[in-house]
């Protein structure tokens, strides 16, 4: 009769809407469409449909290890936590869930039914052939070798596919099985009874271990441990049966009749009450032992005479089973060549490159950019310090380019202010007209009614406040109109083209100086020469760009970002610029010949200088450098002080506004109470 093994179940997963989720993940981690991938959307679709009710077959087999190619691709471009995964444990008798938003959770459960697949394939292919026999101990290896490949990634995702009590405990019913196929082998094949001893105790102790775990594991059911137990009791007594066999021959007794009161005591160890092959087997197995063990108790009796030991050495064992270990390769099989997504270029792709442009943009600066302008800052420093100018004479480095823009808003506030004032100038001449005119009314009404009716109080004995308020803020609209006029007056004095473009000039005299001065017209020449070069290098930054390069390389990498190789990529991009490195090089050659060409030549000027010196007299020329200077730093004065004005009398119009609306606004409320006022007095008087 065959063995009954037991095999592991698949775990079930909850149905999503893959085709949505997929879509909403393209369209959230790659500035591709999703429309572009409808086909690779499908196959990943559908895999995982088909993932959902499969059957004990090699079939469904390629069905799970295809999905798993698929979920590896999916892992590689784009974001682990993006699309929650339900699975349900079916171990237990009550089944329970987990969710995680883990792509790799979904891989490790992947990884569970493979496993169980193997497993259940294993006791499909266990028929009593020697054949099947053969391939379903394999599958037994196999399938614990998927389970071991769980046990080292179980801390890959926050909560495990399954526990390390149960793993433990799996692998362990698995090796059991495997093994007790080789020790059903050794019975059909007639083995020795001293080797059927030591395969029966190894596949005792492989089941000893998954009772052990088993009880530490909250999901192996009950009937499970009573199955494994009775599985471990009935291996026992096999062993020790057939040791008791295999040293009879050798006149052993007092031993082999030990070890069978042993194998009968582990054979009564099995429960009776899970209904199995064990059972089925104890009887004429009990009966084997009972016959052997009278045989052997008669013959010790009469003939040998031995005593019978309290206890007998240790059983040894062999294992002829261990996992197989599960490689990358063997979780995908045959099914790993069809790839999905494959012109997809996910957003980590396009950050990296990003990143990489920041760090050439700053090797550009760093080591080609700065060190020649450093370059020709030296030159131009040696020119002014070998020169026969006067110290104060200006290089470009010290002349702002103020923007035209600002002056055009600068003017414009101050039309702004001069509108200000006269708005101002007119609300406060009608608070001094309504003021004067409340005055002079009831002085009139004084006159027409007489001091004796008329009492009302005078007007200068109660606007004399008013007039206080309305006199300092006609002074300091005063003052503001004046300063304003300063203003004006200044702006229009600034040297406007000087402040907006100094360089323009600034080159026009430097176009003389060239011509007065070949040497000075050669270092600046090569000056703009170098600045051009400045603009090549940029240009070519920009131009050659290392995400095409990146792409290709994740592309080579089948969308294995570890082995993409890109850190080598960016030093081999670097390379492109090593040509302006090389006239870098070139560049300190030639500062350092025209240092000593215009040493030469400030003797030379030297000498001639005091020879002019000695036969002239006078005050020193100013060069043309130097008027500019002066001009340009006059202009630049003004502007800040107007810029200063304009902004100081900008909060002093806005504080001067409120404070005339709120006289006006108090010289209105007085106006009306007097008019009230009097004309109560009038009703009063007429009476």
């Amino acid at each position: 009769m065959m063995p009954e093994l037991l095999s592991i179940p698949f775990k079930r997963a909850l149905s999503i809407d893959f085709k949505k989720e997929l879509t909403t993940l393209i369209e959230s981690s790659s500035l591709q469409e999703a429309s572009c991938f409808k086909d690779d959307i499908d196959k990943l679709a559908d895999a995982r449909n088909k993932i959902m009710d499969i059957d004990v077959s090699e079939d469904d087999l390629k069905i799970l290890q295809k999905y798993y190619s698929y979920l590896q691709q999916l892992n590689k471009k784009f974001p682990n936590d993006q699309i929650k995964y339900t699975w349900f444990q079916t171990l237990t008798q009550k089944s329970y869930s987990c969710s995680l938003y883990s792509t790799r959770f979904e891989e490790l459960n992947i990884i569970y039914n493979i496993g169980c697949m193997f497993s259940l394939l294993a006791c499909k292919y266990n028929d009593n052939s020697s054949e099947g026999t053969k391939k379903a101990c394999i599958y037994f290896q196999k399938s614990a070798g998927y389970f071991e490949y769980l046990k080292k990634h179980i801390n890959d995702t926050e909560e495990c596919v399954v526990d390390l009590n149960s793993i433990e405990a799996i692998v362990s019913i698995l090796l059991a099985s495997a093994q007790e196929l080789t020790w059903f082998k050794s019975i059909q094949d007639n083995y020795q009874d001293s080797l059927i001893c030591k395969l029966a105790k190894k596949t005792s102790e492989f089941y000893t271990n998954a009772l052990i775990y088993s009880k530490k594991s909250e999901l192996i059911r009950g009937d499970w441990v009573e199955f494994i137990e009775n599985k471990q009791n009935y291996f026992l007594a096999v062993a020790y049966y057939r040791y008791a066999c295999s040293i009879i021959p050798k006149k052993q007794m007092g031993v082999a009749i030990k070890s069978l009161v042993m194998a009968k005591h582990f054979l009564e160890a099995c429960s009776s009450k899970y209904d199995s092959t064990i059972m089925i087997n104890r009887k004429p197995f009990d009966l084997k032992i009972a016959t052997l063990l009278k045989d052997t108790e008669r013959d010790n009796d009469f003939i040998y005479l031995q005593p019978i030991p309290d206890s007998i050495e240790e059983l040894q064992s062999a294992s002829m089973v261990k996992s197989i270990e599960i490689g990358e390769k063997d979780l995908i099989g045959d099914e790993g060549n069809d790839v999905i997504f494959k012109d997809l270029i996910p957003l980590v792709i396009l950050n990296l490159a990003s990143a990489y442009n920041e760090r050439q943009d700053e090797y550009i600066t760093n080591q080609l950019i700065k060190p020649i302008e450093a370059l020709s800052n030296i030159l131009e420093q040696k020119m002014t310090e070998f020169s026969n100018e006067d110290a104060s004479t200006s290089t470009k480095d010290e002349f702002v380019n103020i923007d035209a823009n600002e002056l055009g808003l600068i003017q414009e506030k101050l039309i702004a202010s001069s509108s200000k004032n006269a708005t101002i100038a007119s609300t406060l001449r009608e608070t001094r007209s309504s003021l004067d005119n409340e005055a002079k009314k009831n002085e009139q009404l004084l006159k027409r009614y007489g001091t004796i009716s008329w009492t009302l109080e005078d007007s200068t004995t109660v606007n004399g406040k008013y007039y206080d308020v309305l006199q300092k803020l006609e002074a300091y609209l005063h003052e503001g109109c004046y300063i304003d006029k300063e203003t004006n007056d200044a702006f229009a004095v600034i040297d406007k083209g000087l402040l907006t473009n100094p360089l323009k000039q600034l080159n026009e005299i430097e176009v003389k100086n060239k011509e007065s001065n070949p040497l000075r017209s050669k270092i600046l020449n090569i000056i703009f020469e170098r600045e051009d070069i400045v603009k090549q290098i940029k240009n070519a930054s920009f131009s050659q760009r290392i995400l095409p390069k990146i792409v290709d390389a994740y592309k080579k990498s089948n969308g294995d970002l570890e082995t993409a190789g890109f850190e080598d990529e960016f030093q081999m991009h670097l390379k492109v610029f090593d040509g302006f490195k090389k006239q870098i090089n070139k560049m300190k050659v030639e500062n350092h010949e025209l240092e000593e060409e215009l040493k030469r030549s400030t003797v030379r000027d030297n000498e001639m200088t005091k020879s002019l010196n000695a036969t002239t007299t006078g005050p020193r020329r100013i060069s043309p450098l130097e008027l500019l200077t002066v001009d340009w730093k006059e202009s630049y004065q003004l502007f800040q002080q107007v810029r200063h004005n304009v902004e100081e009398g900008e909060t002093f119009y806005a504080d001067l506004c409120e404070k005339t609306n709120e006289l006006s606004q108090e010289v209105k409320q007085f106006v009306e109470h007097r008019e009230v006022a009097q004309r109560k007095l009038i009703d009063e008087i007429g009476k």
